[in-house]
């Protein structure tokens, strides 16, 4: 039985790459190529005719399956790589870094998350005079 997550790395490699605009699927593709044997079946499985394709496919899969429980550089890469080819590249994390004090609305597009905003750091202050001021009434005495 062919597995079927090296399958459908099968069939991302088997489409036309080149009209692809994943970064990520063409170093797939150049990683694949690296393992002995795997670059001949994927040339085969591309050149093939629409009724040889899926034997091809699963074959490559096969391969595609043992190179990558083989351990070593190409599981690593597939397994950074796979997300980026199915759900594009990560979106980079935007760094915002604002002083002073903040009035109004700040909005940052595209980042779901929170944000924090902290006035300059300083000791805790109470608003009223007598909790914890460290001074004591003087007393008066008649």
């Amino acid at each position: 039985m062919v597995d079927m997550w090296m399958l459908s790395v099968a069939a991302a490699l088997i489409g036309p790459v080149e009209e692809s605009d994943s970064a990520a699927l063409t170093q797939l593709e150049e990683a694949v190529r690296a393992v002995p044997g795997l670059g001949d079946a994927l040339d085969a499985a591309r050149a093939g005719n629409e009724s040889g394709t899926i034997h091809l496919a699963e074959e490559l899969a096969n391969g595609l399956k043992a190179a990558y429980d083989g351990g070593g550089a190409f599981s690593i890469l597939l397994d950074a790589l796979w997300p980026e080819v199915l759900f594009g590249p990560q979106a980079k994390r935007a760094r915002n870094v604002n002083t002073g004090a903040v009035h109004g609305n700040l909005v940052q597009l595209g980042v779901v998350g929170t944000i924090n905003l902290s006035g300059p750091s300083s000791p805790a202050r109470s608003r009223f005079s007598f909790f914890g001021s460290g001074r004591r009434a003087k007393k008066h005495r008649p």
